[in-house]
């Protein structure tokens, strides 16, 4: 769990035990990381991982407790390293951007006719590894200690597939963190925020600017669609080449997890009482382009959290790159539920300074102030329009409910103290509240124009009142505080 930098290290040790010499640890009670620079040094590293609870055989990417894992050291024989696990039960995959499916070790043992390809992990590639046992895994081999280049990252997967086209799995190099600030895309079509996937949420994160990627850490990258410059052959085929600098590697402590700038705005949807969640970034950038630009964006692969992402033009968007925040800047929002339920949330989790926020339900006619007014808590269905949300700025939207004499609504409707006033500018009308389940709570009648009140003696929370006449009906969020 230590962690070491050193210019260089003496190499006394005869080199069929030098790896045996320079031991690193992976353990559960920390990530160990070493920094030289010299070349001609080996290392043992011992890397604990927890058993998953997976049915067998499992089937990638189905919901489980898979590991992102990517060789620290180079020249580790595949079998030798499952040899640790005995007769249980594992998946070893590796992502196959050309063919748009998972290849699994296991088929073929690795031999050179199967497409698993290769029988020694390689450096700087990714897998996706599970078994039934916990386990203290042994890799031996050369440290890296030079830049690091893709020069093979292609385009060929479908453009049809759940993903998109070019998405590579490759894997961090060394036996240290990495820090995604400063990598070069040399032909300019390999997008430069990386993704992983949160075991956790269920769903894929931005490494965001300043952050760091662990030790023996496996994530995508996505190929763009190059310029004619940039075709790997006449086939027509982008092919990208990215490189991370050895200046990159950083040990990783709190204040690493911490140290990206302040210029991203988080938002994050999730079920209520469920366990994923789905993160939606949008960064300011001042010299980020009009359409997408790979340098900053970087598109939306969905996991098995709430399909939530930001749209610009016909771009589906995990991180949303805009050169200003401006009062008149609005950005549609995508929402399809998962199926865990049909109550939901949106919550602001990181913001640029005191930014005005304004997340709109344009389903609910809702304007909801984050993060003043709490999570936005709403009730999904299967029928709802998917372009459901939009997030506005500025103080031009300061209210959650438009006045209804600037405008042509039936009612105004707002809380203090548990009484409900309800504003009515028509008469014979009626209004019901709702939880967010659909749970009819209260009925009231407004026979009168001018304002009503009642007592509602319910528990703190948010909820829906839906007023109606004989012309219309109008749907409020209401908030008990």
């Amino acid at each position: 769990g230590g962690a070491l930098t050193v210019d260089r290290l003496f190499k006394d040790h005869p080199e069929d035990t030098r790896a045996d010499a320079v031991v690193i640890e992976l353990n559960v009670d920390g990530k160990g990381s070493l920094i030289i620079n010299n070349h001609g040094n080996a290392a043992t590293v011992r890397s604990y991982i927890p058993a998953s609870t997976v049915a067998w055989p499992a089937k990638s990417p189905d919901p489980a407790e898979w590991y992102w894992i990517s060789p620290p050291v180079v020249g580790r024989n595949i079998n030798d390293f499952l040899s640790t696990l005995g007769d249980a039960n594992y998946d070893l995959y590796r992502w196959g951007e050309n063919e748009d499916t998972w290849f699994n070790f296991k088929a073929g043992n690795g031999a050179p006719h199967n497409e698993f390809a290769h029988q020694e992990f390689k450096r700087g590639i990714g897998y996706l590894f599970a078994a039934d046992k916990e386990a203290t895994f042994t890799y031996q081999g050369s440290i890296w200690v030079e830049d690091h280049t893709w020069n093979d990252l292609t385009r060929q997967g479908s453009a049809e597939s759940e993903y998109g086209a070019g998405w590579n799995l490759i894997g961090n190099p060394y036996p240290s963190g990495i820090s995604v600030d400063g990598w070069t895309s040399n032909l300019n079509n390999v997008s430069l925020t990386p993704q992983l996937y949160n075991e956790s949420n269920e769903s894929y994160d931005a490494y965001i600017e300043g952050s760091i990627i662990p030790t023996m850490t496996a994530f995508f990258v996505q190929v763009e669609e190059g310029p004619e410059v940039a075709k790997a052959d006449k086939t027509g085929i982008d092919n990208g080449t990215l490189t991370i600098s050895k200046e990159n590697r950083r040990h990783m402590n709190a204040a690493d997890k911490k140290s990206h700038p302040n210029n991203y705005i988080m938002l994050a949807a999730s079920p209520k009482g469920g366990e994923t969640k789905q993160r939606s970034y949008i960064r300011v950038m001042p010299d980020a382009a009009e359409g997408y630009d790979y340098r900053y964006d970087s598109r939306f692969r969905p996991g098995n959290a709430p399909v939530f992402y930001s749209m610009m033009n016909e771009e589906k968007l995990l991180v949303n790159a805009v050169n200003e925040i401006t009062e008149e800047l609005v950005i549609p929002f995508t929402f399809i539920r998962n199926d865990e339920g049909h109550n939901f949330k949106i919550s602001l989790e990181e913001n640029i300074g005191e930014t005005d926020l304004y997340l709109v339900d344009l389903k609910e006619n809702i304007k909801h102030k984050l993060p003043d007014d709490g999570p936005y808590e709403f009730a999904s269905h299967d029928d709802d329009d998917p372009l459901r949300f939009e997030l506005r700025f500025g103080k031009n939207q300061e209210t959650n409910i438009p006045d209804p004499e600037q405008s042509n609504q039936l009612v105004n409707a707002w809380t203090y103290n548990n009484m409900l006033y309800i504003e009515t500018r028509e008469e014979d009308a009626e209004a019901r509240l709702y939880d967010l389940s659909g749970r009819q709570l209260k009925h009231f009648n407004l026979q009168y124009k001018g304002e009503h009140a009642y007592s509602l003696d319910l528990p703190a929370g948010v909820y829906l009142l839906r007023v109606v006449n004989d012309q219309r009906a109008e749907t409020f969020r209401v908030i008990l505080k």
